[in-house]
């Protein structure tokens, strides 16, 4: 999930966490989590399903990546036990991490991305394919949950790796 924003900088990430609580946390969240970082994969899977207007399929391939980002954030100890997303952990959490990598991470970040997500939404489910006023509103929770978390862990990782750059251009090498 935010491993593709890391873009084959997994060491700016490492930085990032290190002396954290999340160093191990986040380590160990994805080996116990049936996650695929390939986010073009979901594309794929989930536009081909909505191309082929067929809601039963596109519903489980959104709730499959739903269920493994929720996975995830779980395992960071993010969510309440609804899945909804515990801002007051994911604080804390952060607040372990040097400032810098963090700076970059705000609400209107994560707001223009949930933006997106529903943008992208809206144009994936289209006129084509008539589906209920229910069967999108189904599609658009579940939308709606994988929109907070990816969001999150996406512009945390971009932070995150921002601030990695920075360091090394600045010679410091270190957050």
């Amino acid at each position: 999930v935010a491993l593709p924003q890391v873009n084959g900088n997994i060491g700016d990430l490492q930085m990032c966490l290190t002396g954290s609580d999340l160093e191990n946390t986040f380590i160990d969240a994805f080996s116990k989590c049936d996650v695929d970082d390939n986010t073009h994969w979901e594309f794929e899977l989930i536009h081909e399903h909505a191309n082929d207007c067929d809601f039963d399929e596109l519903k489980k391939s959104f709730e499959a990546q739903l269920k493994g980002g929720l996975c995830l954030v779980k395992n960071f100890g993010w969510t309440f036990d609804n899945g909804s997303i515990n801002e007051q952990a994911v604080a804390t959490h952060l607040s372990q991490v040097n400032p810098a990598a963090t700076e970059g991470l705000n609400v209107e970040t994560v707001t223009f991305c949930v933006q997106d997500h529903h943008e992208e939404l809206g144009e994936l489910l289209g006129e084509s394919c008539n589906y209920t006023d229910n069967q999108r509103a189904e599609i658009q929770a579940v939308n709606d949950k994988i929109a907070d978390y990816k969001c999150l862990l996406e512009g945390f990782a971009e932070s995150c790796v921002q601030a990695g750059a920075e360091a090394g251009e600045t010679g410091t090498g270190t957050l």
